[in-house]
C-alpha cells in the first residue's frame, strides 16, 4: 500500500511539475511564474496556453495567433535561450495590480549566471483567473 501511495503521489508531481498549461490563477504573481516555468522547461505550448486574448478576437484568429507566437518562441526564444544556457533560477520583485490589468517584475538567473529584469504583463479574464497579457 505504502508503494501504490509512493507511486500516485509521484505521479500527481510530475504532473503539476510538467503541466503549463492554464490552470486559472488565482494571481498575477501565479501566472508570471508560471510562465516563467514553461520558458525554463521549453514547454512552449505550456506557455502559450497561458496568454491572454480578448473575447472580442475571433476564434480562429486567435488559434492563428497562438500559433505565431509558438513558432515564433521555437525559434527566437529557443535560440535566445541556448544562447545564455537556458534559465537557471527567477525571483519576482513585485507585483503591481490596477483594475484587470498587472505587471509582475521579475528578476531572471540563466544557466551563465548572468540576469535580466523581466515586466511580466498580466490581464484578468472574464472568468477571474489571470493570464500573461499579448497586447491583443
Amino acid at each position: 500500500m505504502k508503494k501504490f501511495l509512493g507511486m500516485v503521489a509521484l505521479v500527481a508531481a510530475a504532473m503539476l511539475v510538467s503541466n503549463c498549461g492554464n490552470g486559472g490563477f488565482d494571481t498575477p504573481t501565479d501566472v508570471a511564474k508560471k510562465g516563467v516555468e514553461c520558458l525554463k522547461a521549453k514547454n512552449w505550448e505550456g506557455y502559450v496556453d497561458l496568454l491572454y486574448f480578448s473575447d472580442a478576437i475571433k476564434k480562429e484568429d486567435v488559434e492563428k495567433t497562438k500559433q505565431q507566437y509558438l513558432d515564433l518562441l521555437k525559434g527566437k526564444m529557443g535560440e535566445t535561450l541556448e544562447k545564455v544556457n537556458g534559465i537557471k533560477d527567477y525571483e519576482v520583485l513585485s507585483e503591481e495590480i490596477k483594475d484587470s490589468t498587472a505587471v509582475v517584475k521579475m528578476k531572471v538567473t540563466f544557466g551563465d549566471d548572468s540576469t535580466k529584469e523581466e515586466d511580466m504583463k498580466a490581464r484578468l479574464n472574464k472568468d477571474g483567473n489571470w493570464l500573461l497579457d499579448t497586447g491583443k
